[in-house]
C-alpha cells in the first residue's frame, strides 16, 4: 500500500457540522489503529503510552495493553462498588504505575492514591483528605519522584474546593493546598512547569479557572476566564511551547439549557489570549463537552470531548458522539473528526514516542483506543479483494469477477475507473486480466493506495466420450456418455449432474463442469445417432417355403426356439408352427418378424375347415379373416374377406389371416 497525507480543512460554518469520518479497525505497522476494548476495559478516563511501547488506561479496572492496544492484564485494586473509576493514571519512573480514584470503604468517599508495581500489583495506598469527604480526579508523577494528586475536599455538604496534594514517592504527604472559594477540578487537569510549580484547572463561581501553585504550595495567581452570564468549566488542561496554557471544557448558557464545548488559550501567566466556542463556528450551540487538550509539534491544537449531547444543568451532561477538532495557534477551527466505531465521548490524549498521540474514549459507552501516526493519520489496511473465485488474484475466463474493499462508510473510495458511486466493490466491464487500483481516504485527508493484478485461472475444456466408443445405438436400448473428474456436471439436453449421462434418444450431447476453482467450461457437442431396428416379414412361396424380407442377417425360429442353421433367406419348413425370423442388420441392430403360422390342409367339398371356411359346389364361404387365392405359379388369382365367393375350377393355394395368425390351406 501506498500512503499519502492530505490536509483538509473545513471552510463553511454552518449550525449543520461537517462529518468527516474516521476509520479502521486494524492496525498499519503498528502505528495506528482503532481498537475497541473488552468490556471488562470500561469508562476509560485517561490514557498513556507506557516505556515499553505499550499503554496504561484507567477506567474501572486498571489495564495494560501491548503496542497495538491488544490487553495484556488488568487489575481490580477495591470491591466493586466500592470506588469510582479510575480518572488519572501515569507511569512511574521505577516501571510500576500510580493513579488516582475516589475510594469508599464505608460511608464515606476518600481521595486516594494506589502505587504499584511493573505488573500491577498494589505497592502501596494512601487516602487523603478531611473525614467529611474527599475525591481524587487527577495525579502526575513530580521531577523530585514524588506526585502530585488533584482532586475536591468537602467542608460541608454545600462547600467543596479544588483540593492538591503533594507527596514523597512513598505516597506520604508533603504539603496540601485547598482552595479559597468553592470551586471544584475534574481529569487531566494539572501540569507541572518548570522551577517545580504546578498549573491546576478547574472551576469556581462558575467560571473556568486556573490555579498556579509554587512547589510548596502557595498560590502564585489565580485566574478566572469565561463570559459573566455563562457558566464555564476548565478541563483537559496542556501547556504551549510558548510557555502558556491551552485547556478545554464546556460553556453553559443556564436560560437555554444548552452548552458549548470551550477552548481558551493563555499567556504563561494565564491571562487570556483567546476563546473559542461552537457559535464562533456554528453559529449556534451543539451541546458538545471538551475534556482533554494537547498542543500540536507545529503548534495546531488537539481537542477530544463529546458532540450532539445535552445539558440538563452546567454539571450534568448526557454524552454524544466523540470527536477530535483542530485548531490552528490563533483558535481557528481547521477540521473536525468522529472515529469509525460510535462511542460517546473521548477522555484524554496522550503523546506517543513515534510523534503520534493516543486517544482514549467512552463513558458508560463502547471503549475505544485510538492511536494516530505522526501524520495524525489512522489509515485503514483494508485491500482490495477478488471476490468468489477462490484465489487472491485469479478468476475464471469467460465468467467475470467482481473486485472489493471491504470497508464502510467511514472511507471514501475512488476507484482506477473514477467510480465513486459504489463504495465498496468494482464489477469491471471488460473483465480482463490486469492491475486494478483504489484509494481509500478517511477523515483526516489520509489517503492509501492499493493495487491487484488478475490473472486467470488455467483451464480445460471438457471432452464427452462414451463408454462403449460408440456415438450410435439400436434404437430401444441407451448409451452411456462420460467426461471425467469434475467438481460439478450439468447435461444437456436432460439435466444429469453426475460424470455420466445414460441416454435413449438421438441428438448433439453437451456438458458444462466445474473444476476445483468453480470455473465453468462447456465441451463440444456430442453427436448420438439411435439406429432403428429392422421389420423383417415372412411370406409364403408357391412351392411351400418361407421367405424373410431381409436378404441377410437372419435366424429363422420354430415355436419361439431356434432351428439351429436356419440363417438362410429362405427356409423350407417341414412341419407345421409358428414361425419367426429373426434379422440382425449392419448396425447390429435386432428385429422379429409377426409370427407366421403354417397349416397344410387339403380341400374338398368332404375335408372342410369348418371354422375358418367351406367350400361347396364351386363356391368359397370365408368365415374369418382375410384370404388370397394363387394358383399354381404363384399368381394371385382372387382376395378377399369373410363372405362367399364363386370360385374357377382349378388347383389352388389359399391363404387366409386371422388377427397375426397366417394359415396356408393347400389343395
Amino acid at each position: 500500500m501506498n500512503y499519502q497525507k492530505r490536509k483538509t480543512r473545513i471552510m463553511k460554518k454552518s449550525i449543520y457540522f461537517l462529518l468527516f469520518i474516521m476509520c479502521s479497525t486494524q492496525i498499519v505497522a503498528q502505528s495506528n489503529f482503532e481498537k475497541v476494548l473488552p468490556s471488562l476495559v470500561n469508562n476509560n478516563y485517561d490514557v498513556e503510552q507506557t516505556s515499553d511501547g505499550g499503554y496504561i488506561i484507567g477506567g474501572a479496572v486498571l489495564t495494560k495493553t501491548n503496542t497495538v492496544g491488544d490487553t495484556l492484564w488488568t487489575r481490580r485494586h477495591f470491591p466493586v462498588g466500592q470506588t469510582t473509576f479510575i480518572t488519572g493514571v501515569t507511569q512511574t519512573t521505577d516501571g510500576g504505575y500510580a493513579y488516582v480514584l475516589s475510594d469508599k470503604p464505608g460511608t464515606t468517599w476518600h481521595c486516594t492514591l494506589v502505587k504499584t508495581n511493573s505488573t500491577g500489583d498494589t505497592v502501596f495506598t494512601k487516602k487523603y483528605g478531611s473525614a467529611l469527604e474527599s475525591y481524587g480526579w487527577d495525579i502526575i508523577q513530580t521531577t523530585d519522584g514524588g506526585y502530585l494528586v488533584t482532586g475536591i475536599l468537602f467542608l460541608t455538604s454545600t462547600d467543596y474546593r479544588i483540593y492538591v496534594v503533594k507527596t514523597d514517592v512513598s505516597g506520604n504527604e508533603v504539603w496540601s493546598y485547598t482552595h479559597s472559594i468553592t470551586s471544584q477540578t475534574y481529569s487531566n487537569s494539572v501540569v507541572e512547569i518548570p522551577g517545580n510549580k504546578y498549573v491546576i484547572a478547574g472551576q469556581s463561581n462558575n467560571d473556568a479557572t486556573l490555579i498556579k501553585l509554587d512547589n510548596t504550595g502557595v498560590p502564585v495567581w489565580t485566574k478566572t476566564h469565561g463570559d459573566p452570564t455563562l457558566i464555564e468549566l476548565a478541563r483537559g488542561l496542556s501547556t504551549t511551547t510558548s510557555g502558556g496554557f491551552v485547556y478545554t471544557g464546556s460553556q453553559y448558557d443556564s436560560g437555554n439549557s444548552t452548552g458549548s464545548s470551550y477552548l481558551v488559550k493563555t499567556d504563561v501567566d494565564g491571562d487570556t489570549l483567546w476563546t473559542w466556542n461552537e457559535i464562533q463556528y456554528f453559529g449556534a450551540y451543539i451541546e458538545g463537552y471538551g475534556f482533554d487538550t494537547k498542543e500540536l509539534s507545529n503548534g495546531d491544537i488537539m481537542v477530544t470531548g463529546s458532540y450532539g449531547g445535552s445539558y440538563s444543568s452546567s454539571q450534568n451532561y448526557s454524552y454524544g458522539s466523540l470527536f477530535l477538532t483542530y485548531y490552528n495557534s490563533s483558535g481557528t477551527m481547521l477540521n473536525i473528526v468522529y472515529p469509525c466505531t460510535i462511542t460517546n465521548t473521548g477522555t484524554a490524549i496522550a503523546p506517543t514516542s513515534d510523534g503520534g498521540y493516543i486517544i482514549s474514549g467512552g463513558i458508560s459507552s463502547t471503549d475505544l483506543l485510538i492511536k494516530l501516526d505522526a501524520n495524525l493519520c489512522v489509515y485503514t489496511t483494508d485491500t482490495i479483494t477478488l471476490m468468489n473465485t477462490g484465489s487472491p488474484n485469479l478468476f475464471c475466463a469467460n465468467s467475470g469477477f467482481s473486485l472489493q474493499v471491504p470497508t464502510n462508510s467511514c472511507n471514501q473510495v475512488l476507484w482506477d475507473n473514477g467510480s465513486t458511486n459504489d463504495m465498496t466493490s468494482y464489477n469491471t466491464p471488460n473483465n480482463n486480466p490486469g492491475s486494478y487500483y483504489v484509494t481509500l481516504t478517511n477523515s483526516f485527508g489520509c489517503s492509501i493506495n492499493d493495487t491487484i493484478v488478475l490473472d486467470t485461472f488455467i483451464t480445460t475444456i471438457p471432452v464427452i466420450t462414451s463408454t462403449t466408443g460408440d456415438t450410435a445405438f439400436c434404437q430401444g436400448d441407451s448409451l452411456i456418455l462420460y467426461t471425467g473428474n469434475w467438481n460439478s456436471y450439468w447435461w444437456l439436453p436432460g439435466a444429469a449432474s453426475n460424470d455420466t449421462n445414460i441416454v435413449y434418444t438421438g441428438g448433439n450431447y453437451t456438458v458444462q463442469v466445474s473444476d476445483a476453482n468453480s470455473c465453468s467450461t462447456v465441451s463440444a457437442p456430442f453427436a448420438v445417432t439411435v439406429n432403428p431396428l429392422p421389420t423383417p416379414n415372412i411370406s409364403l412361396q408357391p412351392n411351400n417355403d418361407l421367405v424373410s424380407s431381409a436378404v441377410t442377417g437372419n435366424q429363422w425360429y420354430l415355436n419361439g426356439v431356434l432351428i439351429p442353421g436356419a440363417t438362410n433367406q429362405i427356409y423350407t419348413p417341414t412341419v407345421n408352427g409358428t414361425y419367426t425370423v429373426e434379422v440382425t442388420d449392419a448396425n447390429g441392430c435386432v428385429g422379429i418378424s409377426p409370427p407366421y403360422v403354417l397349416t397344410t390342409v387339403g380341400i374338398n367339398k368332404h375335408q372342410l375347415l369348418s371354422d375358418v371356411f367351406s367350400y361347396t359346389n364351386g363356391r368359397l364361404t370365408v368365415h374369418k379373416g382375410v384370404w388370397q387365392l394363387y394358383d399354381m405359379t404363384g399368381r394371385m388369382v382372387l382376395n378377399g374377406s369373410t363372405g362367399s365367393y364363386v370360385i374357377p375350377v382349378g388347383i389352388y393355394i389359399l391363404h387366409t389371416e386371422i388377427g397375426a395368425n397366417r394359415i396356408a390351406h393347400i389343395k
